[in-house]
């Protein structure tokens, strides 16, 4: 939580109730609401009544913004105990999912039992599995977007290359079994040179290298020249025969 009278929360209501959540989950205790609105919130601890614990927070809206700033506070608990608490019934996902947003920012790849250890280090939460996977998928849309989303921008890719550099190559490569996406070709057509000036490129980078065509132009030349007649399913399985043997490290598995 923020300092004492007059921090701000520029995000409004929403940031003032977000901090306040997340700081009564650090401090593991509960709080209740005397006054909850867009203009005024007043919070005290929920253990006031049974141990006169004089804890609470007052704020309000400032008239020429929408910032939230607090007029009166009273951050020292004298409840007779800490209202332990382990559960996350009072944190809704967006709240979850904001308490680990830079985190999953920092390593999307992030699995749920590290979210897990996370809460419990940091909040004194116990996280089910099933909740900390969920979270993990809801924030990692939040900071990423969705897969659907994702993958429809390579539609949108490939429809701004042909505008902006006609003659250049996008190849989408699903899985022949899946059906799923797996990898995509992409060839500028200022890099698209099959003759002289790609044997020249190669023979400067890559002294004393034997070099003829890239894999996808090889690839293009067995399809094109081969591949008559032959099914879907048959071109596909000798495609990615070809691509095994390409990418066979040694003589040996080739």
């Amino acid at each position: 939580m923020k300092g004492g009278v007059g921090s701000e929360f520029h995000g409004g209501v929403v940031e003032f109730r977000h901090e306040l959540i997340k700081y009564s989950s650090q401090n593991r205790f509960k709080f209740k609401y005397l006054r909850n609105d867009y203009r005024y919130i007043h919070v005290i601890c929920i253990e006031s009544d049974n141990c006169d614990c004089d804890w609470f927070i007052k704020t309000k809206r400032k008239k020429l913004d929408s910032h939230f700033i607090i007029s009166e506070v009273q951050l020292i608990h004298k409840c007779c105990s800490k209202v332990v608490t382990n559960d996350t019934k009072s944190l809704g996902p967006r709240i979850i999912s904001k308490l680990v947003l830079q985190s999953v920012r920092a390593n999307p790849m992030i699995c749920p039992k590290k979210i897990i250890r996370i809460f419990k280090d940091s909040y004194g939460i116990d996280l089910t599995y099933s909740k900390a996977y969920r979270t993990v998928e809801r924030t990692r849309e939040i900071v990423f977007g969705s897969y659907d989303e994702s993958y429809d921008q390579i539609k949108w890719y490939y429809a701004a290359m042909e505008i902006t550099n006609p003659g250049s190559v996008v190849i989408l490569e699903p899985n022949p079994q899946t059906h799923h996406f797996e990898r995509v070709f992409i060839a500028f057509k200022a890099c698209i040179d099959r003759n002289y000036g790609l044997m020249s490129a190669f023979s400067l980078v890559f002294e004393q290298q034997v070099h003829f065509f890239c894999l996808y132009h090889l690839l293009s030349n067995l399809k094109g020249r081969f591949f008559t007649g032959w099914t879907n399913s048959q071109r596909f399985n000798l495609g990615d025969l070809f691509k095994e043997c390409a990418y066979t490290p040694n003589l040996k598995i080739f």
